[in-house]
């Protein structure tokens, strides 16, 4: 026979006579349970627009600093073929930069760029629970597909479709 801490308990402290026992869970009213709305093409224009601004400011402050550590020390040695491995060299500090900021800012923001935060929308799996690591890491790889923005515009977004997650507006029932 299997005892649940619930009989137990009832058994040591039974119900009173003429009181029956509970059969709403008074918890239930606590529980928040996100609606999975898809967020329209409008608000993900949004969302982008509004992560390629403040990427881009980043970006520009990272390789600004990059650039006037490293540049001015090897400036008497720049020829041409120098001049293009930092050019190489910056165009790979800005691929980093931008995965390190998508996957940090969507992974410590369970799902949330700041594009997301300014329209309400957050991105999660398809049963609904938030991102992983994994997940961000994955989205924000995927950004680098060739014309995956453009083709954002008439399919799924394919950071979407291969990371089985989805963009949704966050809503409270």
């Amino acid at each position: 026979m299997v005892f649940s801490i619930r009989s137990i308990f009832l058994y040591f402290i039974p119900i009173p006579k003429g009181m029956s026992e509970p059969t709403t869970d008074y918890l239930q009213d606590f529980e928040r349970h996100i609606n999975l709305i898809p967020a329209d093409k409008g608000l993900r224009f949004i969302n982008f627009l509004i992560d390629y601004i403040v990427f881009n400011i980043v970006n520009y402050l990272v390789t600004s600093i990059y650039e006037g550590f490293l540049t001015p020390q090897y400036e008497a040695y720049l020829d041409e073929n120098a001049a293009l491995i930092f050019t190489l060299y910056g165009a790979l500090i800005s691929l980093a930069v931008f995965v390190l900021f998508y996957t940090t800012i969507e992974y410590y923001t369970k799902g949330r760029s700041l594009g997301k935060l300014a329209t309400n929308t957050i991105a999660v799996r398809l049963d609904g629970s938030p991102i992983t690591f994994k997940d961000a890491l994955l989205r924000s790889l995927c950004r680098l597909i060739p014309f995956e923005t453009i083709a954002a515009l008439f399919v799924k977004p394919w950071h979407d479709s291969i990371t089985n997650t989805t963009v949704v507006k966050k809503t409270w029932n």
